[in-house]
């Protein structure tokens, strides 16, 4: 695969990240508002990262079932974390979940950012 490509790439799933938490940001507030410095550089590595995955996985085995692999991979990626969060930030007891409505929602919206990155990059990167 070309650089090109992959820096292509690259750069549409970290405009699409930075517009995924700029939306967010606004309809959902924070916990605790405070600096989120950082936050730029954590995204355009995240966004290198599954770019890398993706080009990966397109260069040896193709764009079939490229849905079913940004899905599994966007619950593999948010739930533990989601769930993690509160056990480890002492709101929940250890080895309880947090089961609500929220939960769930905030664990399918990052899935559905992580499956759209997922389409972003197999047209991006042919």
């Amino acid at each position: 695969m070309a650089l090109t490509r992959l820096a292509l790439a690259w750069l549409v799933v970290s405009a699409w990240f930075i517009v995924w938490e700029m939306g967010t940001a606004r309809l959902i507030p924070a916990a605790t508002p405070g600096p989120r410095r950082g936050l730029l550089r954590l995204l355009l590595v995240e966004a290198l990262v599954l770019s890398m995955f993706a080009a990966l996985w397109f260069a040896s085995l193709g764009h079939g079932g490229w849905v079913l692999l940004f899905l599994l991979l966007g619950l593999l990626i948010e739930a533990p974390a989601r769930f993690r969060d509160d056990a480890y930030n002492g709101r929940a007891l250890p080895g309880t979940f947090d089961l609500t409505r929220a939960r769930w929602i905030r664990i399918g919206l990052g899935v559905f950012r992580t499956l759209v990155a997922g389409g972003l990059l197999a047209w991006a990167i042919p």
